[in-house]
Formats: C-alpha cells, structure tokens, sequence
C-alpha cells in the first residue's frame, strides 16, 4: 500500500497469482465440462506460470481427462473408419460407451458415430424375403448352458423350399437364394456339432462355413459365418484344454493346472461347457487338492511338526502326488518328516533317560531344523537353564524310574564327586558329625601331661593307645572297650606294637566292623588316624593295605563322604584303586562274611575283589543305558494318518456325456445350374481387402485354423517372413506373384492394389556378413495359391469397388456406355478414383491388369484406346524398360538397398539405369 511505488515485484505477483488462480479454476471448469480446447489452453496457461503438478492438483487430473478426450475422440475416428468392416460395429458400440462413461457426449465425432453405428444397425435389420431369415444370426448361445443352445433353420429350410419351387430366376433372387442354402447348411451342420466334443462335426462346421465364404464372399462377415468359425474355435480350444487338463492331471502338475483353468474360465468351460467337459471339475479337485498338499507342506515348514509332515506326506501319498509330481519340494518334505520323526522318537527317550551327550546331539539337530516341542523344550532346559546338581539329581530320578542300577551308581558318584569339589571344606575330616571333639576327646582322659597336646594329635599318627573311643556310638561302654582293643590290634598288625600273628589282627578288625555296624567309622578313623603324619614308611604301607582290606570288607556308616574326600587328599597313587574298592562296596552287594584267605591275599597284592568299572559298565546292571540302541522311526501308512484323504476324487469317467447323434446335412448348392439362365447378380461386399478363406480343418491334435477377417483370432502362429538373400546377387523364390484384388468399398487410401513385401536386404559379403536388414516400405502384393486364383469369382462382392455402378446407375449409364467398355465376358470399369479395372460378367472375377482376352479382343477390333487400363502389378512387362523392375528399399537402419519385383533379387549396388 505505501511502497507500492518502491516495490513494483508486488503488483507483478499480484497479478500472477490471479492468474495462477483464474487458470486453477479455467481447470477444473473445463474438466468438467469437457472442453478440450478450455483444457489446452489452460494447461498451455499453467505450463507458462511454471505451475507444477504436485503442487496443483487440477493440472494432472485435467491432463488425464485431456487424454482420454483425445483418445476417446481418435477411438471414435477410428470406429468411424472402421464401421463398415467386420466388427466395425462392435468397436464402434465401445467408442460410443467409451464417450458416454467420459461424459463427452459432445464430441463433434459423437454424432457422425451414432448415425454410422444406427446406419450398419439398419443394414443388418431390413432385409426382405430370404435375405431377412439370412441377415441375423440362426442360432443362439446367450444360454448358461450349452446344452441349451438353439440353431433354428426350419424357417429357413422352409423358405428355400418356397424359393426352390417357385425356380427364382432372377439374379439377386438367385443370389439370395445361394446365401440362404450355404447358411441353411451351415446352422444345420452347427446344430450337429454344438453341445458336442466331436471332432469330425466341427470340422463339417469348417467346411460349411468355408463353402459359405467361397460361394458368396459377402458371407465372410455374417454372424452365422463369424459365429460358426468361433465356435469352432472355441470348441477346438476348449478339446484343447480338455487334453492340457487331463495331461497335468496325471502328472500333478500345479502350474499348469491353474494355468490350464484361468484358461478354461476365460472361455466357459465352468459354467456353460462344465457338462460337456467334466475334466473341469476333477482338474479343479486336483488343483485343490494339490493346493491342499503344498498349503499343509507350507504349515508344517512353518511349524515344523512331525503331525503336518505326516499329514502333509500322508495326503500326498494317498493322491500319488509323490509319484506323479515328483518335485523336490515333496521330496525334501518327506526328508524332513523323517529327521523331524527321528528326532522326536530320540527325544522322547532323552527325557525318559536324562543322558546329557544324547540330549546335546537332540537338541542341535532340533536347533538345525527349527523345530521344537515339549520334548525339546525339556531337553533345552535341562542343558541349559538346570544347574549341574538338579540335573544329576533328575538323572539318578531317572536312571531309579528305568532301574537301571549301574547308571544311578555312575551318576551319584559324579554327584558325590561334585558335592566334595564345590563343599570341600564340610567334608574334611575334623567335621564329621559322629566325631568327638579334640578338647573333649581329651577331657576324657583322666590324667596326662599336656591334654592339649594329646587334643592335637588325636587324628594324628600315635605309638599309644588311645584312651577312649573318637566318635559318638550308641552302645557307649561296650563299643569303647570294643575301639580300644581294635585300636591296639591296629597298632599292631601296622608295627607300632610287637604281636606274634600280626594278619590274624587285621582280619580280626574286619570281621569286629562287619558285624558291629556302629564300630566301623571308628574303626576306619582308626587307620586314618595312624596313616597320618606317619613317618614309618613300613608302617604307613600295612596302614593302606588295612585301609583297603576295610573298604573290601564293609562300608562306612556314614563316613563314606568324608572318607572318599580324605582318600582324594591322601591317598596319591592309591587313590584310583582305593576309591574303586569304596565305590564297590557302597554300591554293591554287601558282604555278610569276612574275606577268605584268597581274598586276603589278592587283596595285599594291590587288587580289587570288584572290578567296580566293569559292574557300571555292566549290562545287567545298566540295561537301559549300557544297551541303549536308537529307536529308528517307520512312517505310518497314509491311510492311518489321512484314511479319507480321497473322498472327494470321483468316478469322473462315468461323468463323460455319450456320444452325439448328427442329422443329415443339406447338399452344397449347384451353383453353375443356378447361373444358367441368368447370371446371378454379385451382393454387395464388407470384406476387407486381402481377405483369406478358412483352411479346411486339419487333423484333431493339429491346431484349428481360423482366418481373422472371420472374427476369430488364429490359432496358428503367423506365417514365417521371406528367407534372406545368403548371396549379393539373386535369391529366386518358388512362390510366383498374384494379380492384387480389386479395392473393397469405402478404401478410397487404395489407389493402387497392395502388394507384397519384399524380402530382407542381401547379406554383404565383408562389411554386412552379419547384418540382416528388415526392408520398411510399403507392402507388396500377396502371392495367392491356385485354389484362391480359382475362388477369386466368389470374391468379387468383396473386390469390386462399387462406386462406379452407383455412379452409373444415378447418370443413367449402362455397361458399354462411356463410362464402361465391354469385351466379351469382360467389362472394363473405373474405380472412384478414375483407375481402371476389369469385371468378368460371368465368374464375377476382377483385376487390375488387362486379362489376355481383353488384350487379344481389343488388338482383333482395333480398338486401342487412349485410355488403356494402367497395369498395377509391380511385375514388369516385356514392354518395360529393365530399370523400371527395380526399387528403393530401407534397412531398419536406414541403409539402401533394391529389389527386383519381378525376380526378388536384391542388391546391395544401385541396378544399371535405376533413376
């Protein structure tokens, strides 16, 4: 407002801005009004203000509706140009709906493609007599089912009676006559056919709507006609996919079946044809069932349980789907199911035993797979969050529930051995319960010198005897005399006293601990004592073989924890041998007499009476352990698993529909006995030019050929391009070339016949070896078979332009006038654009060039006319100038090379006299 003067940018984004909006609302006003113009403009507009279209929402909506505008308008062109060809009208219908859903309904091309639209409508609709019950399609398929299709012909049939006794004579009643026979054959040979697999009588469709085609051209684009061959070809796809479904039927292919029935779908053979071809129904089953076994193959991969492997391989199994399929996927799930099996049945063992290497192995195996149970889950927590006691524990539990005495020893000693280890303090010597104290074993001597002295060495080597007892026993008086004496007989049989028959006081020890239970700790501290702190060296070796004849004899009360740990301490190189003997006797049967003098002897030779090693070791006495062998895992039978796995699989053989009963066809209509008296008069044609007749039908496992100009898409692949020259000179081809056909109404770009194309650029003999190049020029001439050369009569509805007889007809003129000349059966015309050709009145043949009657009947009369038919062909003439054969041709690269249309050499070098 006040620097207004100062800051003129203002005003300039002022008025940008209005413009930015003025446009933004131009936009959408357009777009919904469909104005292109407004819409172009307006974009043109927004295109100068740099406005984007992120930040503009109108801008890409309205440059989509600008181009389905321009693409509706050229589909509605295109429909325009294409009404009169064979489904112009179907394509024109589309444009029409196309407009509509845009709402463009004001397209300056809306019109014009209404009128065209109603005009091929009416042309269709009003036709008289005959041509009225051969107009519109004779059968109906708009059904659900095909078995209710509907082919009426009785009208017709009754109508060519009618025209058959009444003898038509003249030429258009003749030729609408000819069209009713080839269709009433036709709906005829269809009814045969429909609702049928029979080969042969689609092939009589075939050859009825061939027969159509050759005798009255303009036929090519009837429904009957269009309908008939897709038909055809439907049920030539439909027998096709017939054979491709029962095929991966049997092989259980998955891909091909959902392939194969997408297929199916998409031509009705799940609703309309589903009885005609039951195969439908078990290619369905079978992809679900296949589906079936894969999904639960999937969900057992996922999970990783042995029930789904079962269940999975059990399904497929009882399908043959291992069998026939034989795909890898099934094969690694069964590999799986097995180690999973394995894994599980060794599992359940492991929790049952307790065995911790085993459990180790289990549980990595798992681990490698993914998967896990109960059992698995025990096993990880027995190996990883259970400590080393509660898991020796659980394993003693273990080995007593299986009574596997040999393994509850093994496990205990380790148990015993870890507790010694980790609470070796507890277990020392000093703090055996039943064991008097020092001070108070001291106290109960009466006198002595120094009674602490005698405290300190009451677990110490003594050349005395002790004065009382060391431990707490139950009978006090009797047992302590009792330890005294055996202390003094110790003493003896070790050297510390002079006795006569040293050994008779050991083995009378062993006998006085085997009977007396409560003196054999005492009497095992009583060799502990003496082999302490002794330095005899005579003395401490009786002191060991006493100690070993105890552990041979009985074993402790309850000193056997603080005995195995004293022996662990003590014990240096006897220490195996003496914890052997311990074990043994803790562990095994207990002696109930003293040992004999054998015994005596093997045992002051160092050698145990038990081999304690083996008797863990033994398979009586560890059956389950020792003798544990791996449970190896059977899969079960798949009827056990899966019993009614193949409920669903039917007799689908007994669903096949019988065999079809075919009526008898018309006979194909005399043709030259109608044209006898008079020529039949040539129908007006739609067929485009170049149009090919149907192939006869070929053998059933041969694909059906279909022309396109019918309205079906063929089968066959395209035929294949003409071979490349291998030499720069010439390439000769077998095919010669045929006269072109004349231009079909409505083709006014066809001045001038096509023709074919040339063929590949030569081969260069250095530089272009390699290269191949693909001429881009105007097409050729379509060389013609001799069956096509001899059908030509029955084309000519669709070759003759008819232009100039209209034309004629309106200026009154006849044939032979000034605007027609006649020789013979043949009449020289003129196309709309002023180009001659020729018309035999008689086989309704046409052509460009001048036939050699003409020329010889002309050359007779002398009539060489100034305006002579121009010839077409790009064959030369003996007349032409040599140079005049050769054109220019364009490599998809763009490089030149030239063609001979009379020989099909090509060249790399430009021809002698070529301009």
């Amino acid at each position: 407002k006040w620097y207004v003067d100062l800051y003129p940018i203002h005003a300039t984004a002022a008025t940008a801005l209005s413009r930015i909006i003025m446009t933004s609302e131009n936009l959408v006003k357009g777009e919904a009004e469909r104005d292109q113009a407004s819409l172009e403009e307006n974009l043109k507009n927004a295109d100068d203000l740099h406005m984007k279209d992120d930040m503009y929402p109108a801008i890409p909506a309205a440059k989509t509706t600008l181009k389905r505008m321009i693409t509706c308008r050229n589909g509605l062109k295109e429909a325009c140009e294409e009404i009169y060809e064979v489904h112009g009208h179907k394509k024109m219908d589309t444009a029409i709906r196309v407009a509509e859903d845009l709402k463009f309904m004001h397209a300056p091309e809306m019109k014009e493609s209404k009128e065209l639209l109603g005009f091929r409508i009416e042309d269709e609709k009003y036709e008289a007599s005959l041509l009225k019950l051969t107009r519109d399609k004779g059968f109906s398929n708009r059904f659900e089912l095909a078995n209710m299709y509907k082919v009426d012909y009785a009208p017709l049939t009754e109508a060519i009676v009618k025209a058959t006794e009444f003898k038509m004579r003249t030429g258009s009643g003749k030729s609408a006559l000819l069209r009713a026979i080839v269709l009433r054959n036709l709906r005829q040979s269809l009814d045969n056919a429909l609702n049928t697999k029979d080969a042969k009588l689609w092939a009589e469709v075939i050859n009825r709507a061939r027969e159509a085609v050759l005798i009255r051209g303009e036929l090519a684009n009837h429904p009957d006609v269009v309908g008939a061959v897709e038909e055809a070809k439907l049920a030539r796809t439909l027998r096709v996919l017939e054979r491709t479904l029962t095929v991966a039927i049997e092989k259980r292919d998955e891909n091909t079946l959902e392939a194969t029935l997408v297929e199916a779908r998409a031509v009705g053979m799940h609703k309309k044809y589903v009885e005609l071809f039951p195969v439908y129904k078990h290619a369905v089953y079978a992809l679900t069932r296949i589906q079936r076994i894969r999904a639960t193959i999937a969900e057992a991969d996922a999970k990783r349980t042995q029930e789904l492997y079962e269940k999975a391989i059990a399904d497929g199994e009882a399908y043959e789907y291992d069998v026939r399929a034989r795909t890898d996927e099934f094969k690694e799930t069964k590999n799986t199911r097995q180690l999973i099996g394995q894994i599980n049945m060794e599992a359940k063992d492991c929790v049952k035993m307790i065995e911790e290497n085993h459990m180790k192995e289990v549980l990595q195996r798992a681990r490698d797979l993914k998967m896990t149970t109960k059992n698995i889950e025990k096993i990880e927590s027995y190996l990883e969050n259970t400590s080393d006691e509660k898991l020796m524990q659980a394993q003693i539990r273990a080995a007593t529930a299986l009574q596997d005495m040999g393994r509850k020893v093994k496990i205990s000693i380790r148990l015993k051995n870890w507790y010694l280890k980790k609470y070796k303090e507890q277990f020392e010597l000093a703090n055996f319960t039943k064991l008097r104290t020092p001070a108070g074993w001291a106290a109960l001597k009466v006198f002595t010198m120094n009674r602490e002295q005698l405290a300190n060495g009451m677990l110490k080597h003594s050349k005395y005897d002790i004065h009382a007892a060391m431990t707490e026993m139950t009978h006090g008086v009797g047992n302590n005399a009792m330890a005294r004496k055996m202390f003094k007989n110790l003493m003896g049989y070790m050297g510390d006293r002079q006795y006569q028959n040293p050994m008779a006081l050991s083995e009378e020890i062993c006998e006085v601990g085997l009977n007396n239970e409560d003196l054999r700790d005492e009497l095992y501290l009583h060799c502990l004592k003496q082999l302490t702190d002794n330095e005899s060296n005579n003395s401490r070796d009786k002191g060991w073989m006493h100690l070993s004849m105890l552990l041979h004899t009985f074993p402790p009360s309850g000193l056997d924890n603080f005995l195995d740990k004293w022996i662990h301490d003590n014990a240096g190189e006897r220490r195996e041998q003496l914890l052997d003997a311990l074990y043994a006797t803790l562990y095994t049967e207990k002696r109930h007499a003293p040992l004999s003098s054998n015994e005596v002897k093997k045992v002051l030779e160092g050698k145990n009476l038990k081999n304690f090693k083996y008797i863990q070791n033994d398979p009586k006495q560890s059956p389950v352990y020792t003798g544990y062998k791996l449970p190896k895992y059977i899969p079960p039978k798949h009827s056990d698993i899966f019993p009614d796995a193949n409920k669903g699989d039917l007799n689908w053989a007994a669903m096949e529909p019988p065999a079809a009963k075919a009526n008898q066809v018309g006979a194909s209509p005399d043709v030259k006995a109608l044209s006898a008296e008079t020529p039949i008069e040539p129908a007006q044609s739609s067929i485009p030019s170049g149009f090919q007749m149907p192939d006869p039908p070929e053998a059933e496992d041969a694909p059906l050929k279909v022309p396109v100009s019918l309205g079906c898409n063929a089968v066959d692949s395209p035929p294949p391009s003409a071979p490349v020259p291998d030499t720069k000179n010439t390439l000769a081809r077998d095919a010669p070339q045929a006269p072109p056909p004349g231009p079909a109404q409505g083709q006014d770009d066809l001045k001038e016949p096509p023709v074919e194309a040339p063929p590949p650029a030569p081969k260069e003999e250095e530089t272009k070896t390699e290269r191949t190049p693909q001429p881009q020029i105007e097409s050729k001439p379509t060389a013609k078979s001799e069956e096509s050369k001899t059908a030509v009569s029955t084309e000519a509805e669709s070759k003759v332009d008819e232009a100039p007889k209209k034309e004629a007809e309106k200026t009154g003129e006849t044939k032979g006038e000034t605007s027609s000349k006649t020789f013979g059966d043949w009449e020289e015309l003129k196309s709309a654009e002023g180009e001659p050709y020729y018309w035999n009145t008689v086989t309704d043949e046409v052509t460009w060039e001048m036939p050699e009657a003409l020329k010889n009947a002309k050359a007779t009369d002398g009539a060489a006319d100034d305006e002579a038919p121009i010839t077409k062909s790009p064959i030369a003439t003996s007349e032409t100038d040599a140079a005049s054969v050769w054109e220019e041709c364009k490599t998809e690269e763009g490089e030149l090379y030239y063609w001979n249309t009379e020989t099909d050499e090509t060249s790399w070098e430009r021809p002698v006299g070529f301009k």
